[in-house]
């Protein structure tokens, strides 16, 4: 329904799913509709989900904008090819018990937990190096330095292209 409604406020809440919905086919349906409909700049927040300290929307971001085939990406895709990310684990209340007996005898600890850690992650994120094979149809796996160089080639080549307008007055 909300596909069929088109507003603006319809729209966020079909990319607002997208990014947040458990269920994968949600997922898939929302940006199949979203790519059928290709309002203005549908892209942006899913650009803005690559930057996300959750992974799994990293990698719905990327693939949805595999789908849209939006070129505005390249850049931020190239830049969360291998994505680095902190996760709070509670491995379980930090808890002491200790067992001693008078001078000289034998005492025993035991310790459950050790409360909460943090997790580094560094990934490597195949479904945003798919998504810049599909856009850009170059592969060069996750190696962001020859990504990058290709990409100002890329802008290079193509500013070229383009007329240069003369705006002198004579």
């Amino acid at each position: 329904m909300l596909a069929r409604i088109k507003t603006g406020a319809a729209i966020n809440v079909l990319i607002e799913r997208a990014l947040a919905d458990d269920d994968d086919e949600v997922f898939y349906y929302c940006v199949k509709q979203l790519a059928e409909i290709n309002p203005p700049h549908v892209g942006d927040p899913f650009i803005a989900g690559l930057k996300d300290n959750n992974n799994r929307k990293v990698l719905r971001a990327a693939t949805a904008l595999a789908q849209l085939r939006d070129k505005t990406a390249i850049s931020p895709l190239i830049d969360a090819l291998v994505t680095t990310h902190t996760q709070v684990i509670d491995t379980g209340e930090f808890t002491t018990s200790g067992f001693r007996t008078g001078p000289g005898g034998s005492s025993s600890t035991l310790a459950k937990g050790d409360g909460l850690t943090m997790k580094v992650i560094h990934a490597h994120n195949q479904p945003v190096l798919d998504a810049l094979s599909k856009i850009t149809g170059a592969d060069f796996g996750f190696d962001k330095r020859a990504w990058r160089i290709w990409y100002a080639q890329e802008k290079i080549a193509k500013d070229a292209s383009q007329p240069v307008l003369n705006a002198r007055r004579d």
